[in-house]
């Protein structure tokens, strides 16, 4: 499935009033604001969610296995040195029962501009999670809180993005079998597929 977003906001729920400070572009992109689901991933479990946007004030927020509007895992790319040349870091988080924990920040592993496009892809098989950011693995971890559930985006105060596009995949492709992988599921390690990629699980902190 995939949303251009060129024909609305149909596509989306959330809480009463969500849309109200969302920011809709006919041409084809969306400054998201309150969290909104994307209605036909609701059902899913494991699937490749990917995006593409550009930070527009402090950060890009996305979520993942989200069964409502108080349960899911959170993920941004927030600035943490702006400038002509910013640093940025990925925040993780878990939200359970619309409360936030166990946040994790790291470093991006690679230098940004202030008009950066990110590609981003999270993939969710099983109880296990890996991000990419254009082309590079950013994070990787195991949690259980969370075994289904659609994608979502969302930004907080004094936060702004534009999303160009999200696509969400199921679980029956190449990352989703990578996944797998690294998972021990033992029907992927049978069928031969071997590691392409190596993930170091990050410490929470």
């Amino acid at each position: 499935m995939r949303d251009d977003f060129s024909t609305g906001l149909s596509g989306w729920r959330g809480d009463p009033g969500w849309a109200g400070n969302w920011a809709f572009d006919p041409a084809g992109c969306v400054r998201p604001g309150k969290l909104a689901l994307l209605s036909a991933s609701l059902p899913l479990s494991n699937y490749r969610l990917e995006l593409c946007g550009q930070i527009q004030q402090k950060s890009l927020s996305w979520a993942f296995r989200a069964s409502g509007v108080r349960n899911y895992y959170a993920m941004k790319i927030a600035i943490t040195r702006p400038g002509p040349i910013p640093q940025a870091a990925i925040v993780r988080y878990a939200v359970v029962n619309g409360v936030a924990a166990d946040r994790v920040q790291s470093p991006l592993p690679f230098d940004i501009r202030a008009d950066t496009f990110y590609h981003i892809q999270t993939t969710a098989y099983g109880d296990r999670f890996v991000t990419w950011v254009n082309g590079r693995i950013v994070d990787a971890f195991s949690d259980q809180r969370h075994p289904s559930g659609g994608v979502g985006l969302f930004t907080e105060p004094g936060e702004a993005s534009h999303i160009l596009w999200v696509r969400v995949a199921d679980r029956d492709d190449l990352l989703g079998r990578v996944c797998a992988y690294f998972s021990g599921d033992p029907g992927v390690r049978k069928a031969g597929i071997q590691p392409i990629l190596a993930v170091k699980r990050g410490k929470d902190r």
